[in-house]
């Protein structure tokens, strides 16, 4: 993922947070919003008609790469193996920032809420159901992708995946329709504040017309 070194992404800052804080206003509303529950419930039974041979093996896959030693270990140090290979250090430092804020996050809201599970779930799940963990990893990597890759083909893949993955959460019965919704909010939301915060924090080098890098310019009194 080639960083782009010429515009400054301190913007991100307040969508960030306003995405967050959409993810926790999703969660007091299901407390109370029954509109919400008996959408989850049309949903859950929509898609648990569904299962089949075909469908279990996709959304099965896709428990393994979102979460697990898979999805909380393999991946990312592939991910951090190319970036390293790639000499992406800043990149690098902001993923693995990124993807620990976003775990950190979902796991605060998770004992926050302590919503129950749906039934009938084909896989192993721990703690709470909202908001999903693995659709909050996809959603933080897709950002991430979209943010350091601004290409088309890029933003396509990101898209597909995070809507997969959030299918998926709820074929296997793992979590409600608005769980993977939640996470979806949340994960971007954590992208975009830790990209801001790196670009605040520590201003990329820019690039005069000619490809050179130069210094952000200083403060001064």
């Amino acid at each position: 993922m080639p960083q782009d070194a010429r515009r400054p992404r301190t913007g991100l800052l307040v969508p960030g947070i306003l995405l967050i804080t959409a993810s926790v206003g999703l969660g007091i509303a299901l407390e109370a919003d029954t509109h919400l529950l008996e959408l989850d419930a049309r949903w859950a039974r929509g898609i648990v008609a569904t299962r089949g041979p075909v469908g279990d093996a996709i959304a099965l896959a896709f428990d393994r790469v979102g979460g697990g030693v898979i999805g909380i270990v393999v991946v990312p140090l592939l991910i951090a193996a190319v970036l390293l290979a790639r000499r992406h250090y800043r990149t690098l430092i902001v993923y693995l920032a990124a993807s620990l804020a976003s775990g950190l996050a979902v796991q605060v809201m998770k004992h926050l809420f302590a919503r129950e599970r749906p039934e009938h779930m084909i896989v192993i799940s721990d703690f709470g159901s909202f908001p999903s963990g693995h659709t909050a990893n996809a959603a933080t990597a897709a950002a991430l992708l979209v943010l350091f890759l601004p290409r088309a083909w890029a933003g396509v893949a990101a898209v597909a995946y995070v809507l997969l993955m959030a299918v998926c959460r709820t074929y296997v019965g793992a979590h409600w329709l608005t769980d993977t919704i939640g996470g979806v909010l949340v994960g971007a939301g954590v992208a975009l504040l830790v990209v801001a915060l790196a670009d605040r924090l520590a201003p990329r080098p820019r690039e005069n017309p000619g490809g050179e890098r130069i210094a952000p310019p200083r403060n001064t009194p």
